[in-house]
Parts: structure tokens; C-alpha cells; sequence
């Protein structure tokens, strides 16, 4: 069968060979029924009927039967490219069903038919820059198939939430007027959906200035 889904009947006379007992073999007349007809569809049956006949028309028929095969694949026509996916607040992804981005055509099975398979689907997945290839396989209704797949790589766009982080208050200056700023890092906790919370960078700015100098909450007037 062709792209079409379609068979053009050919001359099979030439694989018939006949005797004749008045008539030589190469005047014996061979006819068939049909030719040069179409004929579509997979397992489509068609006899094919063949006369031999000699000079003076004594004939002797005999036929054969051939049956259509479809053995060609469905194309894609659309289908997803590999991209990211973006975790959620447990840094989880769960796959969904991209079968909808895929579309199809075959010879002999019509769009819609056509069976569109996804493995994994529905399964999750966890962790930043973690990457999973989908695959999508096409079948015709006679079980022909192509396949085609894809990457989806996973995106850690949550930003971390401090649990605890030490609230504005006083400190004191020292006998010449300064303070070194301390390290408050300590009274800070936070949780992340992907980042265990011992492993959450966080950073202080000033940090451990020894000798700021802060202006004096209260000023006096020079003599």
C-alpha cells in the first residue's frame, strides 16, 4: 500500500505460463480481471482472475487472492520540545499528560484514531535541575508506530522563608563610643521547599565591623 492508503492492481500476467496442445505458448491469450484498478484499506481482500484461452477459444480460468498490508508508521506533526518544569512547594513536579501537543497523520488511519501513549505520565518527580525524558509513541490502527521523546528539566523558583530573624532593638556603644557589629546569623532560621534548612546560605550586611562608629544618641553644645 501506498501513502495513500492505496493499492494500484499491476499486470501479473507475466508469472502465468501455458501449455496448448494446438495453440503455441506464446499465442495463448492471458487476460485478468481486475487490472490497473485501485483498490485501499488494510486487510482489503481482492480476487484476481486469470483466462487463458487458445487460437480457436477454448479457455481455462483460475484466480488468486491478494490481501493489502499497511506497514507504514504514523508521522508526528507536532509534538512538545524538551523544556523546564518548575517544582512546587514541596520541590516536587508532578507529570502531567502532554499528549495534548501531539498530533499525527498516517496512510490509512484517520487523526483521531490514532493512539498516543506517554511513559512516565502522572508519576512525580522532585529536585532542582533534576531532568526526566518523556516519551510519546504514535500507533495506527494496525499497530504501527513511531516514537519520539523529550526532556523536561526541573526549576527551583521558590524563594526560602525565615522562620525566626532577630527583631530591631538597642545596643550599646562601648567606653569610646563604638560598637563592633556581631555576627546575628545565628538567630536567624529559615525553611526552604528544596533546600534542607542547614544548608540555607544566609549572609549579613554589616557583618563584624569592628569599630563602627555610631553617632551619640544625644549631643552636647562645645564651650
Amino acid at each position: 500500500m501506498n501513502a495513500s492508503c492505496q493499492f494500484d492492481i499491476p499486470d501479473y500476467r507475466a508469472g502465468v505460463t501455458a501449455t496448448d496442445n494446438c495453440t503455441a505458448s506464446g499465442a495463448i491469450v492471458k487476460t485478468q480481471n481486475p487490472i490497473g484498478s485501485t483498490i485501499s484499506g488494510h486487510n482489503t481482500s481482492q480476487v484476481i482472475s486469470i483466462r487463458i484461452a487458445d487460437a480457436v477459444g477454448n479457455f481455462r480460468d483460475t484466480s488468486f487472492t491478494i490481501i493489502l498490508k499497511d506497514t507504514i508508521r504514523p508521522k508526528f506533526t507536532a509534538s512538545p520540545a524538551s523544556h523546564n518544569e518548575y517544582v512546587n512547594a514541596s520541590c516536587q513536579f508532578d507529570i502531567p499528560d502532554y499528549r495534548a501537543g501531539v498530533t499525527a497523520t498516517d496512510n490509512c488511519t484517520a487523526s483521531g484514531a490514532i493512539v498516543k501513549t506517554q511513559n512516565p505520565i502522572g508519576s512525580t518527580i522532585s529536585g532542582h535541575n533534576t531532568s526526566q525524558v518523556i516519551s510519546i509513541r504514535i500507533a495506527d490502527a494496525v499497530g504501527n508506530f513511531r516514537d519520539t521523546s523529550f526532556t523536561i528539566i526541573l526549576k527551583d523558583t521558590i524563594r526560602p522563608k525565615f522562620t525566626a530573624s532577630p527583631a530591631s532593638h538597642n545596643e550599646y556603644v562601648n567606653a569610646s563610643c563604638q560598637f563592633d557589629i556581631p555576627d546575628y546569623r545565628a538567630g536567624v532560621t529559615a525553611t526552604d521547599n528544596c533546600t534542607a534548612s542547614g544548608a540555607i546560605v544566609k549572609t549579613q550586611n554589616p557583618i563584624a565591623a569592628p569599630s563602627a562608629v555610631i553617632t551619640p544618641h544625644r549631643s552636647f553644645p562645645s564651650e
